[in-house]
């Protein structure tokens, strides 16, 4: 009995071996996998995770732990997970069983076999001049994030009678790098546009100031060509537009000028210049344009394009300014101011006067003329006057000429003055209470009153043509005093005198 029980008890731990360690029958146990296994993206989540059930062709082994592995980077990395950045590459791939260490291998190929979704919108109606901005795509879907996308159009026109001008059948397609493609098709009408939505260049003046003569992308006769844009900086001088879209092209692409999307309106456009010559170089060119549609309707518009050269040093004419100011007093209450023409280019001159009544200057003033001379009206009461000018060229101005000053009053009695400028020695005013000695004198002259003065007097001298050459003040108490006439030319000019509310003139005569 004793031996009995010894024997059942080796017999029992020998079973219980068997069952709680299964290593040692793992170990015995042969792993077999597919040895290529080509395997496909998921439409949902774009990526590929191979397991062990897919890539199995024994039935596990009892008692293993099996895991799948995928060699990335050059590591193992357990249940894998592929996305596009995998597509068209193989990888290899190992079942292991963790328990006893055995393996199997084989290689994986990633693939893309899910053709993209293209989407395209509902059906669309547009005007012609909006084919120039983009008519919005369809939606894509798809694994790849860079798919190749393309369209073609299937275009049909439609006769003149209809208010549209023609159907485009677009057909978008995809294409990802597996060679899959998606594709879908979007009706697009475009509409006519009648000729009253034609806008037209507006006129533009240009001033040519660099070396340049001719900066701007000239048409086939050397003139400004057509622009998308107007602007007189750029010389760009425009072209007709409907909502802001050019409708022709320039002429010259060599130039950098024709980067514009011209839509097809089924409108043709034309245009010629008339070159008027205004001086020198300066010209306007009347430039016609005309626009027909399908049925013969014609709508014709003119812009003018005027070109400045005045000032250009290359291809131009300076702007010169008057010279040789006068006046002369026509009345009490009339001046005409004079200067000698100028030669150039000549638009107008820019004449900028004031007067000065008692005390006080008034405003300043500006008036323009053609003429070298300009009549003014005088306020009452005025006793001097002063004027300055410039000549306005073609585009450019010159520079202001200096101020001109003059005594706009010569005697109380206006017939003594004028007897006065015309040169009568008796229309002199009698006044011996004031006396110039010498007289003629070759440089410098005394004043003297017979009496000294009560109050503060003002001297001015002026030239025979009545041009103010000096002016100044005389204090209380004075009675004698010098005239310095030594940088005036030989000539009669006149001393006039302002004091104790009465006004002298004398003649006093330069002559070496």
């Amino acid at each position: 009995m004793l031996n009995f029980n010894r024997f059942f008890k080796a017999t029992l731990l020998a079973l219980v071996f068997i069952v709680i360690n299964p290593k040692a029958h793992a170990e015995s146990c042969t792993i077999a996998v597919t040895a290529q296994l080509n395997m496909s993206l998921s439409p949902t989540t774009c990526t590929a995770a191979p397991t062990v059930s897919i890539v199995l062709v024994t039935p596990p082994c009892p008692g293993g732990t099996l895991v799948i592995q995928a060699y990335l980077g050059g590591v193992w990395v357990t249940n894998p997970v592929f996305n596009y950045s995998h597509v068209n590459q193989t990888y290899t791939f190992r079942v292991l069983d963790l328990v006893s260490g055995n393996s199997a291998w084989g290689n994986i190929k990633i693939e893309d076999k899910i053709a993209p979704v293209v989407t395209c919108a509902p059906a669309i109606t547009v005007n012609c001049d909006q084919m120039c901005t983009t008519i919005p795509g369809p939606t894509y879907t798809d694994c790849d994030p860079t798919l190749s996308k393309t369209f073609t159009d299937l275009t049909t026109v439609l006769p003149c009678t209809s208010t549209n001008l023609k159907t485009i059948v677009r057909t978008y397609r995809a294409t990802d790098d597996g060679g899959n493609t998606g594709t879908c098709n979007r009706t697009i009408t475009v509409a006519r546009r009648p000729l009253t939505s034609v806008v037209f260049p507006a006129n533009i003046t240009v001033q040519v100031n660099s070396t340049d003569c001719s900066p701007w992308c000239e048409n086939l006769s050397g003139n400004p060509a057509p622009s998308s844009t107007q602007n007189a900086a750029a010389f760009a001088p425009g072209v007709p537009t409907i909502s802001g879209v050019p409708l022709t092209n320039v002429q010259n692409p060599t130039n950098g000028c024709n980067g514009v999307c011209i839509p097809d309106c089924g409108l043709v456009v034309s245009y010629n210049d008339l070159i008027t010559t205004l001086c020198g170089t300066n010209r306007r060119i009347k430039r016609t344009w005309n626009i027909s549609n399908c049925s013969g309707a014609v709508t014709s518009f003119s812009q003018n394009i005027t070109i400045y050269t005045d000032g250009n040093a290359t291809c131009g004419t300076p702007c010169y300014r008057p010279t040789s100011l006068t006046h002369s007093i026509i009345s009490s209450t009339l001046v005409k101011f004079s200067w000698t023409p100028v030669t150039s280019c000549v638009q107008r001159y820019q004449v900028t006067y004031r007067f000065k009544t008692g005390s006080t200057w008034g405003a300043w003033t500006t008036t323009n003329t053609t003429n070298a001379q300009l009549e003014v009206t005088m306020p009452a009461g005025t006793t001097q006057g002063e004027y300055y000018l410039r000549t306005a060229c073609y585009g450019v101005n010159s520079e202001y000429t200096s101020t001109y000053s003059f005594n706009a009053i010569f005697l109380d009695n206006e017939t003594e003055e004028r007897n006065l400028l015309e040169g009568d020695d008796t229309a002199e005013t009698s006044a011996n209470d004031l006396e110039i000695w010498p007289n003629p004198t070759p440089n410098e002259a005394w004043m003297e009153l017979d009496h000294p003065l009560t109050t503060e007097a003002q001297l001015l001298v002026f030239s025979a043509d009545g041009r103010l050459l000096s002016e100044q003040q005389l204090p209380v108490g004075t009675q004698q005093w010098s005239l310095d006439l030594s940088n005036q030319p030989n000539g009669m000019y006149f001393c006039q005198m302002r004091y104790e509310g009465k006004v002298t003139v004398k003649k006093v005569f330069v002559s070496e």
